[in-house]
C-alpha cells in the first residue's frame, strides 16, 4: 500500500489484482459525506464482483474494446467517434 498526500480533499482507494496475463484495479473514490468505510465497501465490491466473475475484464475495459473489435484491422480517421463507428457496423 502507498500513501500519498494530494493537493485535495478527496481520497482514493485502489485494489491492485496482479494475475499471470493481467493486472486489474479496482477502484473507489471518496467524496464529501462518505466515509472511509464506504469507500472500502465499494472497493471491496468491486473486487469481490471482478473475483467472482467468469469474464477476463471489467466493464469498463470492455468498453474501450468493442471499437478495436468491430473494426478488426481497419484503420479509422481520429475525427470518428466510437458511436457512430460501432452504430454502423
Amino acid at each position: 500500500m502507498t500513501e500519498r498526500r494530494a493537493k485535495g480533499p478527496e481520497n482514493i482507494l485502489v485494489a491492485t489484482l496482479r494475475y499471470e496475463h493481467v493486472t486489474e484495479a479496482c477502484v473507489a473514490f471518496g467524496r464529501l459525506g462518505a466515509s472511509a468505510e464506504t469507500v472500502a465497501e465499494e472497493c471491496a465490491a468491486e473486487v469481490t464482483t471482478y473475483i467472482s466473475g467468469a469474464h477476463p475484464i471489467n466493464a469498463r475495459l470492455g468498453d474501450q474494446l468493442l471499437l478495436p473489435m468491430a473494426l478488426g484491422a481497419r484503420a479509422i480517421s481520429s475525427h470518428a467517434s466510437r458511436r457512430r463507428i460501432c452504430g454502423r457496423i
